[in-house]
């Protein structure tokens, strides 16, 4: 046999004929050693296998892509909600009053507009009846 030196330096070609013309001794006992491999192997293979990881935990990434895409959206969304812009609850009873007085004072000011109409308006209707009542 040569020596590792030797082996390293060798083409393919070289390394083939070295193979060929020299006769290895195969130690005993290895053809059984090899099939008890192969019927350990097959054995193996043919046995149920437990869940792995993959079996167990195959769906988490879509879970988490799905997780991700709905936090994205919901940040992506802009929040169109009225804000509180009173942080003291009498604060905001007394706008609230306010307001409601104005739109009191409005309403009376638009009663006060139409009764004057209808003062006006019932003038013509009066004239009318005077006049076919004759």
């Amino acid at each position: 046999m040569k020596h590792i030196e030797d082996i390293e330096f060798m083409t393919p070609e070289e390394l083939e004929i070295a193979a060929l013309s020299e006769s290895a001794p195969v130690p005993e006992g290895l053809e059984s050693l090899i099939k008890e491999t192969l019927a350990a192997k097959a054995a193996t293979e043919a046995a149920p296998r437990p869940a792995g990881f993959r079996d167990r935990f195959g769906w988490a990434p879509a879970v988490a892509l799905a997780a991700f895409a709905a936090i994205a959206i919901l940040i992506a969304i802009p929040d169109n909600s009225p804000k509180d812009t009173f942080d003291d609850p009498a604060m905001a009873y007394a706008q609230v009053e306010a307001v409601f007085k104005d739109i009191s004072g409005r309403i009376a000011y638009g009663m006060d507009k139409v009764s004057q109409a209808e003062a006006i308006a019932s003038k013509p209707s009066g004239i009318i009846n005077k006049t076919n009542r004759k």
